[in-house]
């Protein structure tokens, strides 16, 4: 699993999100990479296979307790159907500079200027990377249940701090944040969910996730 910030300038919340996930969760620490471009990506790696839509559960209950200051744009999730991974260490065709797996404590030093100006030591990255930790399933479960963040918070996105932009419609602010007031029951609000097109798109998927398990296969509503 990968969290991509886009941005150098996140790295404060990158670096409060790599604390938080081993003072808070009790999970290993992540592995970190820089961009040859710009940003960094945070990278978790689990002993046991995961479905998709676990690994997504728990990457949106990140950054919904963590990152919502962060506009989601400017953060991905992999793997994605939609963005492939790329290679690090990795050569960025267009700045001619190098991603690499970097030691967290030094990631202040690539806000300005993300990537490196030569290839990295691949000696060293394979150090780095072979102390890396993999999550135990037992605790993966643990951090996910200490996240506490439901298949609603889930299709919904959960940011309690998000703001819409000054452009954005009346009619769609006043459809996102009153959808839930016409529903007395789960389902019946992810379905909601699911068939709101004034929704993002990834939390249309994710009601429709959540709402696998009440439908027979195959069923569609």
């Amino acid at each position: 699993m990968v969290l991509d910030f886009r941005r150098a300038s996140d790295w404060p919340a990158v670096a409060a999100l790599f604390q938080a996930l081993q003072d808070d969760l009790e999970l290993p620490a992540p592995a970190i990479s820089v961009s040859g471009e710009a940003g960094f990506k945070m990278w978790f790696s689990l002993v046991d296979s995961l479905p998709l839509a676990e690994a997504l559960h728990f990457l949106t209950a990140l950054r919904s307790k963590y990152l919502a200051a962060i506009p989601e744009h400017q953060l991905s999730f992999l793997p994605s159907t939609e963005v492939e991974i790329s290679t690090v260490p990795g050569l960025h065709p267009v700045t001619g500079r190098w991603s690499a797996f970097i030691d967290p404590t030094m990631g202040s030093m690539f806000i300005d200027e993300s990537g490196l100006e030569m290839a990295p030591n691949m000696d060293r990255q394979a150090e780095m990377l072979a102390g890396f930790k993999s999550i135990a399933s037992d605790d993966f479960q643990r951090a996910v249940a200490r996240l506490s963040i439901s298949p609603l918070d889930a299709a919904m996105g959960n940011h309690p701090e998000q703001d819409f932009p000054p452009s954005a419609d009346p009619a769609v602010l006043r459809s996102t944040t009153n959808l839930g007031n016409k529903y007395k029951d789960p389902i019946s609000f992810l379905v909601a969910v699911m068939n709101q097109p004034s929704l993002a798109i990834s939390a249309r998927i994710e009601a429709a996730k959540a709402l696998l398990p009440y439908f027979p296969q195959g069923q569609a509503e």
